[in-house]
């Protein structure tokens, strides 16, 4: 597409006129554009390149790199960009403006997909793998993207839990066309803070969970911030169905307005209903709306997002409720609760990173056994204070002794963070720094006993250890791999 083409579309989508361009010894007419990127090493002669200042680096650094490369059209919110031979399109949002350039140049046709959005505090990437997984088995072709990465016909890792916008937008293009019907998208509130998913018209939205999280550190100023970000999924995004957790005291103040609100939990009223609940280490099984089924999942938790799957699933496809849940039966999700018995213990690995989901879990895991829980956990590099805090009252007062130590410290010091979790105990005696995460499982070892549970929260399905901007292999299964091997313990 030619860029004049798009400047022109542009131009008569965007009501405030929030952009103007400038060329330098080149005009729009002669540019053909078939990509945009915000990272220079993608770029080429027909893409734009957005530079983006984030929380780390300032895209406007990168734009010699990305003119090597031969490209010569860029966005960005500087005023005063110059560059010899090219086009400056200068925005006063670029994230806004990338979403916009991006839904033009990866042109869907409107309906083309049935679009799902999924958001909350907690459940988010569980829901979304259920019922992609689900959606698969019962024969409908969907992307998913979220916390696990993107899948259609392969499995993509993604920099966030919702892309940048030019790659959401050009994920959905493939998706598209290699002949997709559906896509499943994790919405986080940044993402909706940030414009990811911006331009994009949601046909159902979800609503797992809500809890005090992500505040502070570089991501939101203020509760009343977190809660607007997260709301406007459903206010802004033009769905007209809502799938939520009842259970949830916010399950109805999110989905307010929403035409249709199918309501799913333990909870009378709910429209999908869970009763007869039993649960276990390896699994659980209960009764939905009257069809009783086992799954591989496990906790309370985990019911409610099996049920929020399965209405979604039953909203799209139409087909019988019981066919639904027996896909739903044989689906499993990585690193959520997944359960191992090495050397007479439990080892769970779990994605628990947040206090919501510290306390549901060690919570549940506390009604399965009266052995001792031993926790390993630490806290992302850029997290607040207060998160750190509520970790540390949470593990301290749910499990019996704790490692403190490293998850994804990225530009922070691995000591200082744990150092700082370690502050929040009231009973110093009752936990342990041990930076190296390997180490510190094996330490969890040494301090249990057969029959005891030991929790390692906050990786589950990665299989990395982000340090200094930079992913460097790690996998908890491994670990205990090699614990299982020993004649240690």
């Amino acid at each position: 597409m030619l860029l004049s083409e798009i400047l022109s579309r542009l131009s008569a989508k965007n009501e405030e006129q929030d952009f103007y361009y400038k060329c330098f010894d080149i005009l729009p007419e002669s540019i053909e554009i078939k990509d945009v990127f915000s990272h220079s090493g993608e770029c080429g002669a027909e893409s734009i390149f957005v530079c983006i200042k984030g929380e780390n680096f300032d895209g406007n650094e990168f734009i010699y790199k990305a003119q090597r490369r031969g490209t010569i059209v860029f966005l960005t919110e500087r005023t005063e960009l110059k560059i010899p031979r090219g086009i400056v399109i200068i925005s006063k949002n670029a994230r806004k403006t990338m979403a916009e350039l991006s839904k033009i140049v990866y042109e869907i046709p409107d309906g083309a997909l049935t679009l799902v959005g999924v958001t909350g505090t907690k459940g988010n990437s569980t829901v979304c793998e259920l019922l992609s997984k689900t959606l698969r088995k019962l024969s409908v072709k969907t992307l998913s993207v979220g916390t696990l990465g993107a899948y259609f016909d392969e499995r993509l890792e993604t920099k966030n839990t919702t892309p940048e916008s030019c790659v959401l937008y050009r994920l959905l293009k493939k998706a598209f066309e290699g002949g997709a019907e559906v896509a499943v998208i994790e919405v986080s509130s940044q993402a909706l803070k940030s414009y990811r998913v911006f331009g994009l018209r949601f046909d159902i939205v979800v609503f797992t969970s809500f809890g005090a999280d992500h505040i502070g550190g570089g991501e939101h100023k203020s509760l009343s911030d977190y809660i607007a970000a997260k709301r406007s999924l459903f206010t802004s995004y033009g769905a007209a169905t809502a799938v939520v957790n009842y259970d949830d005291a916010y399950s109805l103040y999110f989905s307010a307005g929403v035409k249709e609100v199918i309501k799913c939990g333990t909870e009378r009223g709910s429209d999908l209903r869970i009763s007869g609940l039993k649960e276990g280490f390896f699994g659980m099984r209960f009764s939905l709306s009257g069809i009783d089924k086992c799954y591989s999942l496990t906790g309370k938790f985990n019911a409610q997002n099996i049920a929020i799957a399965a209405a979604v699933a039953e909203r799209i496809t139409s087909l019988p409720f019981e066919a639904i849940l027996v896909a739903l039966s044989k689906v499993k999700v990585e690193g959520r609760f997944e359960c191992y018995n090495i050397k007479s213990r439990f080892a769970v690995i779990d994605y628990a990173h947040n206090e919501k989901s510290f306390r549901e879990l060690l919570c549940f895991v506390r009604k399965l056994t009266r052995a001792n829980i031993i926790t390993v956990f630490g806290s992302v590099g850029g997290r607040s204070k207060n998160r750190r805090r509520e970790l540390a009252l949470a593990a301290s007062g749910l499990s019996d002794f704790s490692v403190i130590t490293s998850d994804n410290p990225n530009f922070e010091s691995p000591f200082e963070i744990a150092e700082e979790i370690y502050s929040f105990y009231p009973e110093k005696e009752r936990a342990e720094i041990v930076t190296d995460r390997r180490e510190a499982i094996r330490y969890a070892f040494s301090k249990s006993r057969p029959g005891d549970v030991i929790l390692l929260l906050g990786k589950g399905h990665e299989e990395y250890m982000l340090k200094k901007g930079k992913r460097e292999k790690f996998s908890e299964r491994e670990v205990l791999s090699e614990i299982k091997r020993s004649k240690e313990f």
